[in-house]
């Protein structure tokens, strides 16, 4: 009895495993249809889609084609339009540029025309201007000589003037002079010409600390510091209308009231232009000429040197007995020159220069004539060229 029972479980569970098995094959079998159709359907959407990207891209081609086709027909319709309008334009420009050609032509020829009137009416002008110029010029002239034969009466009768107080000043300065240093009578006596009185007299000079006597004989010192004119012929003239220009700086040597030299001169105009291209032999052509006290050199004064036709000037170093170095002006027959004279040799006033500077009392030192101390320079004169520094025209001017 219990083995039969055990056998029908037995059984009952072997069919319960068969079934069991049956279920799961059969499941097994429906998900493996269902997966294949779902593969299949898969499968068939891309299909489709493949299938719709395809119409599309040959779609979107076709388009790009019928485009491009298009634009090829635009262009060369484009083109062809471009080509007649160039050569309408350019058909109209050769019209225009035909026309303006034919314009300029008929300007250029008037123009022509009237610059020959122009240069015929200038012409006549500029005979009219040639001899209203030569008119004037004539003119100018007769007016100049005019002038200076007044200036030259005027200055005629200035020094006639100054003949009788020159003669008087010329006593009193005889008692004057004896009183003066020794080694200035020596220069004196060496260099200069005993002055006459009033136009008579031919020599001027400055020297020392300055001792002036002008073309009248007239004494006098200078003791005022500064740049002094000494000559300017013709008297009163513009820079460029100057024939000689003679300038001396003066300074104090010591203390305000100290003695005073001249430390430079200069000499310019017209005469010392022409003075340096004949020293040069045509080479060159300065303004003049600057001498100062401490050049140093190998000579102690100039040769005497002609300015114009009559006129003789000497440039002469000197150095007081303490070392002081400066320098003197001689000129000889200053009141023989044809023109008019001015500066402190010449006809100038020299009141205000030989007047004193209030609460000074000159002092005199005693000067003499010669070398720089170690320079080793010799008693012989050297010319203007070698002595002195050249001053171009732009110094002057």
């Amino acid at each position: 009895m219990r083995k039969a029972e055990a056998e029908g479980v037995a059984r009952e569970k072997d069919e319960q495993r068969a079934e069991a098995k049956r279920k799961a094959e059969a499941k097994a079998m429906a998900e493996a249809a269902e997966a294949k159709r779902k593969a299949e359907y898969v499968a068939e959407r891309k299909a489709e889609a493949a299938r719709k990207a395809e119409a599309e891209r040959n779609s979107q081609a076709k388009r790009e084609e019928d485009e491009r086709w298009a634009k090829e027909l635009a262009k060369e319709e484009a083109e062809r339009k471009a080509k007649l309008q160039a050569g309408a334009a350019a058909e109209e420009a050769r019209k225009d540029a035909e026309l303006a050609a034919a314009e300029e032509a008929k300007r250029v020829a008037q123009e022509v025309q009237a610059a020959h009137e122009s240069e015929r009416a200038a012409r006549r002008q500029a005979k009219r201007a040639k001899y209203a110029k030569q008119a004037a010029a004539a003119a100018k002239k007769r007016a100049e000589r005019q002038e200076a034969q007044r200036k030259i009466e005027a200055e005629e009768a200035v020094q006639a003037a100054a003949q009788a107080a020159a003669k008087a000043q010329a006593r009193a300065n005889e008692a004057t002079a004896a009183k003066e240093p020794k080694a200035a009578k020596d220069i004196t006596k060496k260099e200069f010409a005993k002055p006459k009185p009033a136009r008579e007299v031919t020599d001027a000079r400055a020297v020392g600390d300055p001792h002036v006597v002008n073309m009248y004989g007239q004494r006098f010192d200078i003791q005022r510091e500064g740049n002094h004119t000494l000559i300017h012929i013709p008297r009163n003239a513009e820079p460029t209308a100057t024939l000689l220009n003679v300038n001396g700086e003066v300074y104090h040597m010591g203390g305000a009231c100290a003695d005073m030299y001249f430390h430079s001169i200069s000499v310019q105009g017209k005469w010392a232009a022409d003075l340096s291209l004949s020293l040069s032999k045509g080479k060159t052509r300065s303004a003049g000429f600057n001498f100062f006290a401490d050049a140093a050199h190998e000579s102690n004064s100039t040769h005497w040197t002609r300015f114009g036709s009559k006129l003789d000037l000497k440039i002469v170093w000197g150095m007081t007995i303490t070392g002081v170095r400066y320098l003197n002006i001689l000129v000889k027959h200053l009141a023989d020159v044809q023109f008019s004279v001015g500066g402190l040799l010449g006809g100038d006033d020299h009141s205000t220069i030989a007047t004193p500077v209030v609460d000074c009392k000159r002092t005199v030192s005693l000067l003499s004539i010669g070398s720089h101390p170690g320079a080793g320079v010799s008693k012989s004169d050297g010319s203007f060229d070698e002595l002195a520094q050249v001053t171009h025209d732009s110094d002057y001017h």
